[in-house]
């Protein structure tokens, strides 16, 4: 297995806070693996929180560190369509605003 395969492996078995789920999901994103931004956008939707916020782990994370996910979020909803996605960006966009 090469070192970066190694790397991705470790990186996936990890659980994050919502600035590093945000700066996983870019590293994916940068490296145009498409497959591993969508699932990590799919268990930041999955962790919404009542308020909007996604990749929630614990209630007291910084206050814009939700947002770090945002940019793979909207990629990944445009490239799937999926429902969930859709209203994870939504709720995000709602709560960064409000």
């Amino acid at each position: 297995m090469k070192t970066l395969d190694l790397v991705k492996l470790a990186l996936l078995s990890m659980q994050r806070n919502s600035w590093e789920q945000g700066v996983a999901m870019d590293a994916f994103f940068e490296r145009g693996d498409r497959d591993v931004v969508i699932a990590l956008a799919k268990e930041a939707a999955y962790r919404r929180i009542p308020d909007g916020r996604p990749a929630m782990i614990r209630p007291d994370e910084g206050i814009t560190d939700p947002c770090s996910v945002g940019e793979a979020l909207i990629f990944s909803f445009q490239e799937t369509d999926d429902k969930e996605l859709g209203d994870a960006c939504d709720s995000l966009l709602h709560w960064a605003l409000k």
